[in-house]
């Protein structure tokens, strides 16, 4: 939730620290929606990952470009983990 309504041209995901050496978590497959509305109606998909591993390299971060568009929500929704 972005906390209201705002004027988005991309969405940039970061993985996450986890235990004492700060290794860095992300998910291998999954998908990112966009939506006006909360209950993802309108919902948008940029992000597809749902058949193949996605590939974090060390430096680049994952950016998802769309077409600038008024949104509140983002939903990242992790279907494999590495495990």
């Amino acid at each position: 939730d972005l906390g209201s309504i705002k004027s988005v041209d991309s969405v940039c995901l970061y993985p996450i620290k986890v235990g004492d050496h700060e290794r860095r978590v992300f998910p291998l497959r999954f998908k990112l929606e966009i939506a006006k509305k909360e209950d993802f109606s309108d919902a948008q998909e940029i992000g597809h990952y749902v058949t193949e591993d996605y590939i974090l390299h060390n430096l680049i971060l994952p950016e998802f470009k769309i077409p600038s568009q008024k949104i509140r929500y983002i939903r990242l929704t992790a279907l494999k983990l590495i495990s």
